[in-house]
């Protein structure tokens, strides 16, 4: 429905001051105070002056604007308040939802509006056919709106998935480039350079012992692979010599390397 155009006297007047009147009237000011206060207003006269012959409003002027244009505002009032309550919902939805995107809370927000619209004419009696279709059309744009809401949610989880696959792949390729960096930095030391790198930090008796390890698997290596066969389960790991505390040799591996 479209609004009614009013070209009264007080339709006239400034937007704001034409809100003080109103609200004015809402808290029960009486007739003859508001007449006083409109005609001590400049930019009211100037209205007066220009469009009615400086005519000034009167208690009756004000009993038409209570009948029309203030009915008009209180209306608008409502639907202002109306609008508010909803945002404070949606705003309440979104803090449940945290971090929730920002196309997915301005949707949430959007179903929450549809949704009190259809409320408010489910409230009223359906007395025409033209209320049953909006019905009809708002509950088909609900459901269309979800629709949208789930490919979106779709979406989004396929993107991060992906994004999580790249970055598993983008890890694994910087872990080959650098064990590659690594190699190719040793093959460029001499023997000498590695062995310094690695027992600077020791002290002589785990320096002994690394020497004599570096011995005996060098050994190891000009005999040949060893043979196939079973475990001895009461054979154990020698353990990597170069990691702190942990340098503990079999004493019969040093006699032999001795």
């Amino acid at each position: 429905m479209s609004a009614i155009t009013r070209n009264g006297k007080i339709a006239r007047l400034p937007k704001a001051i034409r809100d003080r009147l109103n609200q004015q009237m809402r808290d029960g000011v009486p007739g003859k105070d508001l007449v006083r206060w409109l005609s001590n207003l400049n930019e009211v006269q100037d209205v007066l002056l220009q469009h009615f012959n400086a005519h000034q409003i009167t208690e009756q002027n004000l009993s038409e604007w209570r009948q029309g244009g203030y009915q008009d505002w209180l209306a608008h009032q409502d639907r202002l308040d109306w609008i508010r309550r909803i945002s404070d919902e949606a705003e309440d939805l979104a803090a449940d939802a945290g971090l929730m995107p920002w196309m997915e809370r301005v949707g949430a927000t959007f179903e929450v509006i549809l949704g009190k619209v259809v409320e408010q004419q489910l409230s009223k009696p359906i007395e025409s056919p033209e209320q049953l279709q909006q019905l009809i059309e708002l509950s088909r744009e609900i459901s269309r709106h979800r629709r949208l809401s789930q490919d979106a949610a779709r979406w989004r989880l396929h993107q991060e998935e992906r994004q999580s696959k790249q970055n598993s792949t983008l890890d694994e390729k910087i872990m080959d480039a650098r064990q590659q960096a690594l190699m190719h930095v040793v093959r460029r030391w001499s023997q000498g350079d590695i062995e310094k790198l690695i027992t600077q930090s020791m002290d002589p008796e785990q320096k002994a012992k690394f020497d004599a390890w570096v011995h005996k698997l060098t050994r190891e290596y000009l005999e040949g692979p060893p043979k196939p066969g079973f475990a001895d389960p009461s054979d154990e790991d020698d353990g990597d010599p170069t990691e702190s505390d942990s340098i503990r040799p079999d004493p019969a591996s040093f006699s032999e390397a001795a």
